[in-house]
């Protein structure tokens, strides 16, 4: 017979895994008698597109990383963050991907085969090249679009511009 620990240990396994069955937010799962422990159901976790681009300009790759996490792939909080040097410099919760589209009256539920199509297609669409670029490519198309900018970019990055030179962006 096995002990409530072992069986916990057993059940915890179990539940990670995702072998337990009836899962909702978390799972109760017997240890023995009466007792029951109750843990968190794991996410499900879709990788929607990883990319390697240097976009701080010290000659390493940063990663940008577009994941989906939620309780099935039917429905996915989107996560989009750049990695550089080892830690997240910038993250954003970007709207949840569901099988649910359109508005009002035109609001319908994808099939399974055609909302796994659009993942496959969001993340593709959302890392595309000229999407993200590198502080020199960045400021080689300000000087191109807007070349009086460019002066001020030092001051948006040391955390905002001088009062008197906010007209002068607003232009």
């Amino acid at each position: 017979m096995m002990s409530n620990r072992s069986t916990w240990i057993i059940a915890t396994l179990l539940c990670w895994s995702g072998a337990a069955s009836g899962q909702t937010q978390t799972d109760s799962i017997a240890v023995g008698g009466d007792a029951r422990v109750t843990v968190p159901h794991k996410d499900t976790i879709v990788v929607l597109g990883v990319k390697e681009r240097d976009l701080t300009g010290d000659g390493r790759a940063d990663v940008l990383r577009l994941i989906g996490r939620g309780r099935t792939v039917d429905s996915l909080g989107v996560t989009f963050s750049i990695e550089s040097s080892g830690r997240i410099v910038f993250e954003l919760r970007c709207s949840p991907l569901t099988r649910t589209v359109g508005l009002d009256a035109r609001r319908r539920r994808l099939s399974p085969s055609a909302h796994r199509t659009r993942l496959r297609e969001y993340g593709v669409w959302f890392l595309e090249d000229g999407k993200f670029t590198s502080v020199d490519g960045f400021v080689g198309w300000l000087r191109d679009a807007e070349p009086r900018h460019v002066a001020l970019v030092p001051h948006v990055i040391a955390g905002g511009l001088p009062r008197d030179t906010r007209p002068f962006a607003d232009t």
